[in-house]
């Protein structure tokens, strides 16, 4: 669902670079969630698996006040 944020319905995703969608990624994974204790999918993965996968599958933590869930990032 947050994807279509940043990319309406109908948009083709080829318009978007993979810089762009890493950057999208980023921001929607560390968006805190309810449903995993306010902690965000980000958050989550690092105390299961650890920061260090995170860094080799070049992933990237948002800081929760920098975080941007629309197409102006």
């Amino acid at each position: 669902e947050f994807i279509r944020n940043f990319v309406p319905k109908g948009k083709p995703f080829d318009l978007y670079t993979q810089r762009d969608i890493n950057c999208m990624m980023d921001n929607i994974n560390s968006y805190g969630r309810q449903s995993l204790g306010d902690k965000s999918p980000w958050e989550m993965m690092a105390f299961l698996y650890g920061e260090e996968l995170l860094k080799l599958l070049g992933s990237h933590k948002i800081r929760p006040n920098d975080v941007v869930l629309n197409a102006s990032v």
